[in-house]
């Protein structure tokens, strides 16, 4: 009995593992993946996935095969250390297989030990991972092409990955360090990317950055913290990537300080703009270019017309316009309509509600779009009305004013030409006086000096003290004489230049010998310059021997001690001659007047001065006729510079008509 009980046990046995090798073969059959059972080194079993894997089309070209043989030499250690037959279920290990034709192919394997009746065999799962392989390539390829392209944006870019709630910071840009000032990476990989955020920002980008996005998040505004804890204004952006499995954000800063400034700017620039216009003392309006109706008006211009804001707004600007200046008003308007670039500016009358006029001054420039089309008219109202009511007082007063002008004017023509009778009459007087006046003074000089040479018999002390004064005090008002006559010949005309060729530095120094005993008898220093070869130049001989003869001899007398010095050179445009001197010097208040008539300088307390007051303005007088000028310059208690500029040629045109003549 225990011998039958025993076999049919073994009985039932062996048919369950029929019926389990049936069913393995079965669903090996029908596998997707590639299974072969390896026993004693040796295939004995493979299924149609494996044969399509090895590139066969019969599970019987890999039956017999060694195992070893199927796999590629560099994964064989790998794979005979892992599938023994003694050893327990093998976990996916990555390999590559030899196919038939000599390819190799990466598998993901797995192998287990099993019994195979009654020995035991390796069965060993393979599955096709060329694909993903592939895939895995292509991602780190297209991860490098991410960090070189983010590295070389101007962008400024980081990858933030999230955490159980947290994200940090995985990779950043070369901009991403410049825009939050760092020097390296490590200063922000591994940091909170909420932490780069503005308080006030943290919860406008904590959803799109910290709990990832299925899409990417169009730039919205926001504010980062520099590593120096200044603020910077940005646009941020985020994309969803795949990084090691776990959710991760791409996220793109843009600074737009500048913009913001802009906008800021802008945001200034209309508020300016809407500050002036709504409290401009002047009217201000924007006027439809097309049909004059008022698209825009300020407080000011409604005072002015006595409409309010709505009223004008549902008119034209005809409506205001005095009747009679209406067509004056539109004609400009068809003309900037018609392309016409510049404004329009006139004074007109506008109608007020009440039925009174205003008088306005009207100024309107056309606005045109960026394409040159007409866009609307500024006009800038300006209240006149006072200004006019002036001008019409103005204008009365005026029309007065202007016949007194006329009657006075007419008075003082008359007075004028009784002061130039007068003045004629006086010249005349004096120049035909001359003889007169100097015929007698000859003959006191003359008798008295005769006199004092003895020739009338011997004098006492006394009697030689008496007629060298009465000499003297001769002398001197033949001297004043003689430069009244001077003046008054100039004035009237009868003592003319004679132009003729002159040598100018002889004239000079003939002058300059003149004034030496003066100069001499008070111890001054006279010093002389002259370059040889001076040219001659056409001018009054005489004349100028008279002005150099003044300025020199008031030198030597308004100098008590020191130097007279004249210096004498040429150029092209003549002579020039420098009187200098050390004495008293004249105060600035006093250069203007010393060529004036009669006018003399208050003399220094060392330098008695004589005389008319005239010696300069005859001097003067006399450069003009021959078209030369006296320059002064001086420094009180310093000395004086008198220089006289006379001209290569005195021509006729360079003198006043009816006085010069030329000689050749």
């Amino acid at each position: 009995m225990r011998s039958n009980q025993d076999i049919t046990e073994r009985k039932q046995a062996e048919q369950e593992l029929r019926e389990s090798e049936a069913r393995f073969r079965t669903l090996a059959e029908s596998s997707p993946l590639a299974i072969f059972v390896n026993r004693e080194d040796k295939v004995v079993l493979a299924n149609p996935a494996a044969a399509k894997l090895f590139g066969t089309s019969s599970p019987d070209q890999l039956i017999g095969r060694s195992a070893l043989d199927l796999f590629d030499p560099a994964s064989r250690s790998l794979v005979r250390e892992r599938i023994r037959v003694d050893s327990e279920e093998v976990p996916l290990v990555e390999v590559r297989i030899l196919r038939l034709d000599g390819t190799s192919v990466d598998v993901e394997a797995t192998a287990s030990p099993f019994l195979d009746q009654g020995v035991k065999a390796i069965q060993v799962l393979l599955r096709d991972i060329t694909e993903r392989k592939q895939a895995e390539q292509e991602l780190r390829e297209s991860e490098a092409r991410y960090r070189a392209l983010a590295e070389r944006s101007p962008l400024t870019i980081f990858v933030s990955r999230n955490k159980k709630d947290n994200d940090e910071i995985l990779l950043v840009n070369e901009a991403c360090l410049k825009l939050f000032g760092a020097s390296s990476p490590e200063e922000l990989v591994g940091r909170s990317a909420m932490d780069l955020f503005h308080p006030d920002s943290r919860a406008h980008v904590r959803k799109p950055i910290r709990k990832g996005t299925s899409r990417t998040i169009p730039f919205i505004e926001a504010q980062i913290v520099r590593l120096d804890g200044t603020p910077v204004d940005v646009d941020v952006s985020a994309a969803p990537l795949l990084g090691q499995g776990l959710p991760a954000v791409q996220v793109v800063l843009r600074d737009i300080t500048e913009r913001k400034e802009a906008e800021r700017a802008r945001l200034r620039a209309q508020k300016f703009f809407r500050d002036t216009f709504e409290h401009a003392d002047v009217g201000i309006a924007h006027v439809n270019s097309t049909d004059g109706t008022y698209l825009r008006v300020n407080p000011r211009l409604c005072d002015m017309v006595g409409y309010s804001r709505e009223e004008l707004l549902a008119t034209t600007f005809a409506t205001v316009t005095y009747p009679d200046d209406v067509e004056k008003n539109v004609a400009p308007f068809q003309r900037m309509l018609a392309g016409e670039q510049s404004g329009h500016a006139c004074d007109t009358r506008y109608l007020r509600k009440d039925g009174s006029i205003v008088w306005v001054h009207l100024n309107i420039v056309p606005i045109r779009k960026e394409d040159g089309t007409p866009d609307y008219n500024l006009a800038v109202i300006t209240d006149i009305s006072e200004r006019k009511q002036a001008e019409d007082e103005i204008q009365r007063l005026n029309t007065g004013l202007e016949e007194r002008v006329q009657e006075r004017t007419e008075e003082l023509s008359a007075t004028n030409l009784k002061l130039e009778e007068a003045t004629r009459a006086k010249s005349d007087f004096l120049a035909s006086m001359s003889h007169e006046l100097r015929t007698p003074l000859n003959s006191i000089i003359g008798f008295s000096g005769i006199m004092l040479q003895g020739l009338a018999g011997d004098l006492n002390e006394e009697q030689s003290k008496q007629l060298g004064m009465i000499n003297n005090s001769g002398q001197h008002l033949l001297e004043l004489i003689n430069e009244v006559l001077d003046l008054t010949k100039i004035e009237s005309g009868q003592d003319r230049p004679t132009i003729r060729k002159v040598r100018v530095g002889a004239v000079a120094r003939e002058m300059f010998d003149t004034v030496g005993p003066m100069a001499e008898a008070k111890g001054i220093d006279m010093r002389w310059t002259c370059p040889e070869g001076l040219r001659l130049i056409r001018t009054d001989k005489f004349r100028v021997g008279q002005i150099l003869l003044n300025l020199m001899g008031n030198a030597v007398k308004f100098t008590e001690h020191g130097y007279v010095s004249v210096a004498v050179s040429q150029d092209g445009s003549g002579v020039v001659i420098a009187v200098k001197d050390s004495g008293c010097g004249i105060a600035t208040e006093d250069l203007e007047r010393v060529f004036d008539d009669f006018y003399q300088v208050s003399p220094h307390v060392s330098a008695k001065s004589e005389g008319t007051g005239l010696g300069l303005t005859v001097s003067r007088r006399l450069a003009e006729s021959i078209g030369a000028r006296i320059e002064v310059t001086s420094e009180p208690a310093r000395g004086s510079a008198f220089t006289l500029h006379i001209p290569e040629r005195s021509r006729e045109r360079d003198l006043p008509v009816g006085q010069s003549r030329i000689e050749f």
